[in-house]
């Protein structure tokens, strides 16, 4: 707002004006130069500050407007373009002079005249519009309704002038889109729904509606002012994804009104992921089936479910549960799935089966992901007595190694015994463990979980009879299939050297990595008497294969595509350089393994030693057991592999029963393990020592 001061140079024409057609005497204020003495009025005024030449005298008058236009009051005008606003504004019966950046126009509804709508600046004046101001007010989005315009300026001295006309506004008619309904979805055929109000200036015309390109027939159903169309969705291409609906309309006054409105065309189905589990996995027991389930448009949950079979038959339609966040749900035992059973290996079984997730969102879109997994109901392979194999390679034709126990040279007595072997007080405890997986015909890959450690362990039982004269079985089957798959029940397992005639020693195994290879020493053929494969020659390496460390094979065999560790070994299992690569020994004084009579501790007797493996997805299985005889801990005796145990030893205990988990019953009926076998009069042949 300009101040006295700095509407000097705007008033200096119109103090001299005053001072050339008036003499001192008249009122007239006199113009003072610089120096002058006593510079001031008669009034009093002071010189402007910046210019000293004008005195501008006391202000006066008022600020006078007059709205040029609009003209009339009442006046109606439309939305489609901004009103032009005119106003004249002066100052009436004084001095002052108008600030020009306080003339503005305000637009406000006229029974609500505080809350602005608008406010623009007019411009002027010019030389051809002198005391003229002009300016655009904008109506656009304005209500049918009546607008008070305002225009207000100040003077140089601050004080205020006004002046208001009323006009009405045609916005046009009323639009509403009763459907389709903002941010729906839609698929097929669409029913259009528009209500039309004509507002001030009925009645209603030139109706209007496009979806895309394509127009939509709008029609009046009858009702007053609503109107309905059905509309194609798929014709002459379907749409798909968001679309826009226009409907216009105009009024008597040819006033056009528009609605816009966006919705969506959906002919996708549920968004299905996070899998679970996930393609190519392999299970066993008791899964987890899961996935996130989302639509835009609206999940239909009834429909959301899991089919579980192979490619050509559904098997299982598992409905899905709603956990929040998208997440569905359910679990699934794979046992009620086809199972290989150990008691039939040639029989049917799944191996493969295909998980279909289903979902369709509530206007029938589906959605189907579908993929395999793997199914291993097998447990693994243990086995403390496993037979000879020789590894083989492609080195200038076929060539097979010497025939070798995989767990050791069977050369003294500290070596892993066989079944009824006389022990001494340490000696190496190894199994050779391999997982095993559901078979079928044509199978290329078996599915196996893999050996899980933290679940894999030996166990050493010193036999004592019950109280009917019976010995304690240390593995039993407890599933009635004939298998052994667990230990005894009724004793109590510890890691710790033994106290009680119920407690059956653990021990932790851990798997021995892969190294080494077969023995290639032509020598060493001549007085083998395990039959050589057909398709092997013998080797023509001039030395002698070494042993991996100390007194262990020469190679440790793996076997899978994977090349998992075959065997297993007490622990520290340390690494070629550090002397117990194939594990370490049993020392059963140090555990107690002993019987202890009323007449003192002795070491003597029977022994039942077994393996528990488990693979990860929880089947279990035991080795077949080995009896041992372990006599006094005195040293100076045999030191052969496996001498036979003493006469009085007496007859060895079976070590095996059967366990019923309902009724907790333990009987002596035996259970078999599985082990490794070959044909009769054949040696298993594994290559480069991996025995896939």
């Amino acid at each position: 707002m300009l101040n006295r001061a700095g509407a000097a140079a705007f008033a200096l024409a119109l103090a001299v004006g005053v001072a050339a057609c008036s003499s001192s005497g008249n009122g007239a204020y006199p113009i003072y130069k610089p120096g002058d003495a006593g510079a001031s009025s008669p009034s009093g005024p002071t010189t402007p500050a910046g210019n000293p030449d004008v005195n501008l005298g006391t202000p006066s008058g008022k600020v006078a407007i007059t709205i040029v236009s609009p003209a009339a009051s009442g006046a109606t005008l439309s939305t489609d373009a901004p009103v032009d606003v005119t106003a004249k504004v002066t100052i009436s019966m004084g001095t002052d002079v108008v600030d020009p950046q306080t003339v503005r126009a305000t637009i406000a509804p006229a029974d609500t005249p505080t809350a602005l709508i608008a406010t623009v600046p007019l411009v002027g004046p010019s030389s051809t519009t002198a005391d003229q101001y002009v300016g655009k007010l904008p109506l656009t989005g304005l209500k049918t309704g009546t607008y008070t315009i305002t225009v207000t300026a100040r003077g140089s001295s601050n004080q205020s002038g006004a002046a208001s006309v009323n006009i009405k506004i045609d916005a046009g008619p009323l639009i509403t889109v009763l459907s389709p309904v903002p941010g729906q979805h839609y698929k097929g055929s669409l029913v259009v729904l528009v209500a039309i109000d004509p507002g001030v200036a009925p009645p209603v015309s030139n109706v209007q509606g496009a979806i895309g390109a394509m127009p939509v027939n709008l029609q009046p159903t009858g009702t007053p002012g609503l109107y309905r169309a059905v509309f194609d969705l798929t014709l002459p291409t379907p749409l798909d994804g968001e679309q826009l609906f226009i409907v216009s309309a105009t009024d008597e006054n040819k006033v056009r009104a528009e609605l816009k409105v966006t919705f969506d065309v959906d002919l996708e189905g549920p968004t299905v992921t996070a899998t679970t589990p996930s393609p190519g996995t392999i299970v066993g027991g008791l899964i987890t089936i899961s996935a996130n389930i989302t639509d835009d448009g609206g999940l239909n949950d009834s429909t959301v479910q899991v089919l579980i079979g192979d490619d050509k038959t559904v098997v299982f339609r598992l409905p899905l549960k709603a956990n929040g966040g998208g997440t569905y749900s359910t679990i699934f035992d794979t046992n009620n799935l086809t199972k290989c059973k150990l008691t039939d290996p040639d029989g049917v079984c799944i191996v493969r089966p295909t998980l279909s997730f289903r979902a369709a969102d509530n206007l029938g879109n589906e959605s189907n992901v579908a993929y395999e997994i793997a199914v291993d109901n097998i447990p693994p392979i243990a086995d403390l007595t496993p037979p000879k194999i020789r590894t083989w390679k492609l080195d200038m034709g076929y060539r097979c190694s010497t025939a070798f126990d995989p767990l050791d040279h069977k050369d003294f007595d500290g070596d892993s015994p066989n079944d009824l072997c006389q022990v001494p007080q340490l000696f190496d405890l190894r199994a050779r463990i391999e997982d095993d997986g559901n078979h079928a015909e044509g199978l290329k890959q078996v599915p196996i979980a893999t050996v899980d450690p933290n679940a894999t362990a030996a166990y050493v039982l010193d036999v004592v009879k019950d109280a009917n004269g019976a010995d304690q079985p240390l593995v039993v089957d407890t599933d009635g299939d004939g298998f052994c798959d667990d230990i005894n029940p009724k004793l109590q397992a510890t890691t710790s050297p033994l106290t009680g005639p119920k407690q059956v020693l653990k021990v932790r195994l851990g798997p021995v990595p892969a190294g080494g290879t077969g023995d290639f020493y032509v020598p060493d053929y001549a007085g083998e008497t395990e039959p050589m494969p057909a398709f092997c020659g013998q080797g023509p390496d001039t030395d002698p294969a070494l042993n991996l460390c100390g007194l262990s094979p020469t190679v440790a065999i793996t076997y899978s595509p994977a090349k998992l560790p075959a065997i297993w070994s007490i622990e520290p299992i340390t690494p070629v350089d550090g002397g117990y690569c194939f594990g370490s020994q049993l020392d059963t004084l140090a555990n107690h393994i002993t019987r202890a009579p009323a007449g003192g501790a002795s070491p003597t007797g029977w022994k039942c030693i077994a393996i528990v493996a488990t693979d990860l997805v929880g089947n279990r299985a035991t080795s077949a057991p080995i009896r041992v005889y372990m006599p006094d801990y005195v040293n100076g005796g045999s030191h052969n592999y496996c001498p036979t145990p003493p006469t009085g030893a007496g007859p060895p205990p079976s070590c095996t029963g059967t366990y019923n988990r309902t009724t907790g019953v333990l009987t002596q009926q035996a259970c078999i393990s599985r082990n490794f076998k070959v044909d009769p009069g054949t040696i298993e042949t594994c290559y480069l020592g991996n025995c896939d």
